[in-house]
């Protein structure tokens, strides 16, 4: 839910050309990206990292 909410957030802003809401646990996220070529040192300028605080 709160994805979604952010998601919207992000189109109201008119920022989802420069914006990608990924959903999942974020281990899983970053390496999938990684993997994909679509995370580099160059091409990342902010990471949010949404968790539960018991973890």
């Amino acid at each position: 839910m709160n994805a979604a909410i952010t998601s919207s957030f992000v189109e109201l802003a008119g920022l989802k050309d420069v914006v990608d809401v990924h959903v999942g646990p974020a281990a899983e996220s970053v390496r999938r990206l990684f993997e994909e070529g679509d995370l580099t040192k160059q091409s990342v300028e902010f990471i949010l990292l949404d968790h539960w605080k018991n973890f």
